[in-house]
């Protein structure tokens, strides 16, 4: 039995490439809080607020007691400081942004929106706020053109969901409206609207506003995070700290919707399941673990610190990952994180990983076919387009047959209709280590519900390059990355859509977890949502199965010793 602990475990991927495998493994400990954040602020987009609340960040931190030898409180200043600069120069954008009497027109584009369709109580509520701040004295300027701009992107998206931008402004046009909205009244004033918006860089404004809130939101959170971990850490029996993170989190043991599909399909004591990695105490499972498996998102350390190795990227995912691996000291590990990591910051993020991974005592494997180890799973017997970087490294003191290589890729024996559940000559999905399926003359049917209706699927028909209306590709042989987000976007060019009898459709959950590996005998006990979301966020089972097969060629003994 392999002894396991995962960290991000999601629905357990690796756990599910083992059981493929036939490989025993005991799961020493797993860590996922299901995306549930009880430490950040709600910061809206909104200039005002954003300004008050970096005042209230300064005095927190300034506030903190930090030890003299502690430097994140200059981490986190800097932190701070960086956001108040990017403040500073989008206050400096709006304010250059000459609005003349464009407040008065797209307030009038409102109420006539307002007064003469059917809107559903989001939208009546959004366009509503919006002509009250436009109308109060009790908001900047600053604000009032951030809102200006967020209004004129609203409308225009909302025109092209089921309409061709090129259209807006143009006479004698039939348009449609999914709100019963009239456009040509307010067609030419809103083709006004936009030109002002593209003009004056109004998405980029907008994006930049909306980064920065959710900065100033982390930030909130790791100084809230970090008032408590100083409290944990003046408690010496692991059960009791553990029992003061499941307080923290109390209340929201339901809405951890990772734990919930993980603990049906696992074995894994409720005390060795923890909610938070940034609370969690490796020393407690020291020497304890054979493979430690997790990820963590794409951060930029370059606000973080200098030239000090792993405290540099404290207040960060990926430093909980690599304390953990330094405090648990496992035999072997294998890190995940999407592609991107490699660009962020200009490599700089990159490079920062390497040499943490470097100081923690280990053999690193970070290359593959001498470049950076990015795998795609479509590589690997999956037919889904996603690339992932994956660092493995075994502890110094292992002594390898052999040295590790990464796996090489494999030819593609199925495609996406292979894994549809209507393909009547596949059926059931229980793949061993390789992919194999059960036949079956059945045909399973399809629920109604993952159809498109009309609606959906002129959005998606009209959703080509700048708005123009295309035929995106359906029944595509290689999926497209499957996205944490596909359970509430429908978008040509990056949702996956098939035909069953003429008619297209979404993936269904089942589908989408045969496409990264999982088998039909993986318990589906959420709903669809969270299943979309949860298959999304996972690691391809295949691909780490090609990973743990070079891993024990490597150090066979990692299997061997832990024979029952």
């Amino acid at each position: 039995m392999i002894k396991l602990a995962t960290v991000f475990s999601g629905i357990g991927a690796v756990e599910h490439a083992l059981n493929r495998m036939n490989i025993g493994s005991d799961i020493v400990f797993a860590c996922d809080n299901g995306d549930i954040d009880i430490f950040s602020k709600k910061i809206d987009v909104d200039m005002d607020q954003i300004n008050d609340e970096l005042s209230v960040l300064k005095s927190l931190i300034e506030d903190m007691k930090f030890s003299e030898d502690d430097s994140y409180e200059l981490q986190l200043l800097n932190m701070l400081h960086l956001a108040e600069n990017e403040y500073d120069e989008l206050k400096d954008i709006l304010n250059n942004i000459i609005v003349k009497d464009k407040i008065a027109i797209i307030i009038s584009i409102l109420e006539n929106i307002i007064n003469s369709s059917e809107l559903n109580k989001t939208r009546l509520n959004l366009f509503n706020t919006f002509i009250y701040i436009l109308n109060s004295d009790d908001y900047s300027l600053t604000e009032k053109k951030l809102i200006l701009l967020r209004a004129i992107l609203k409308l225009t998206n909302d025109f092209k969901r089921d309409n061709s931008l090129d259209d807006l402004g143009k006479d004698d046009m039939k348009f449609i409206s999914q709100y019963d909205i009239d456009w040509s009244q307010i067609s030419k004033s809103l083709k006004d609207m936009h030109v002002f918006l593209e003009d004056n860089n109004g998405r980029r404004v907008i994006n930049r506003v909306r980064n920065l809130s959710q900065r100033v939101s982390q930030l909130y959170g790791k100084i809230e995070s970090l008032k408590h971990l100083n409290e944990i850490n003046k408690i010496e029996d692991y059960s009791k700290k553990k029992e003061y993170v499941d307080n923290l989190y109390h209340g929201n043991e339901k809405r951890n919707k990772v734990k919930t599909s993980y603990m049906a399909n696992y074995e894994c004591s409720d005390n060795n399941f923890h909610w938070d990695v940034t609370f969690l105490d490796g020393t407690q499972y020291r020497n304890q673990v054979d493979l430690f498996v997790g990820g963590s998102p794409c951060q930029s350390f370059s606000s973080l610190g200098k030239k000090r190795g792993l405290s540099d990227t404290r207040g960060t995912l990926f430093y909980e990952y690599a304390r953990l691996v330094d405090e648990i000291q496992p035999k072997v590990f294998i890190y995940e994180n999407v592609r991107a990591v490699l660009s962020n910051d200009c490599g700089r993020t990159w490079d920062k990983m390497k040499e943490v991974f470097k100081e923690l005592g280990y053999n690193i494997f970070f290359t593959h076919e001498d470049k950076p180890s990015v795998l795609n799973a479509v590589d690997y017997g999956i037919p889904q387009s996603r690339n992932r970087i994956f660092v493995v490294g075994f502890r110094s003191d292992l002594d390898l047959v052999k040295n590790f290589e990464f796996p090489k890729s494999i030819p593609l024996e199925h495609y996406m209709k292979d894994f549809l559940l209507d393909n009547a000559p596949y059926g059931t999905f229980l793949p061993d280590k390789t992919l194999k399926f059960i036949q079956t003359d059945k045909k399973e049917k399809i629920d109604e519900k993952y159809f498109l209706s009309e609606r959906i699927k002129k959005t998606i028909l009209s959703s080509g390059p700048n708005g123009l209306y295309g035929e995106p590709e359906i029944d595509r042989k290689i999926a497209l990355p499957l996205l944490s987000t596909m359970h509430k976007m429908h978008r040509a060019g990056t949702d996956n859509y098939v035909t069953t009898d003429g008619k297209i459709r979404r993936l269904t959950p089942r589908e989408c977890l045969r496409l990264m590996g999982f088998s039909d005998n993986w318990k589906i006990v959420v709903s669809d949502t969270s299943v979309y979301q949860q298959a999304g966020n996972s690691i391809v089972v295949d691909v780490l199965i090609n990973i743990l097969s070079q891993i024990f060629e490597s150090y066979p003994v990692l299997i061997t010793d832990n024979e029952d």
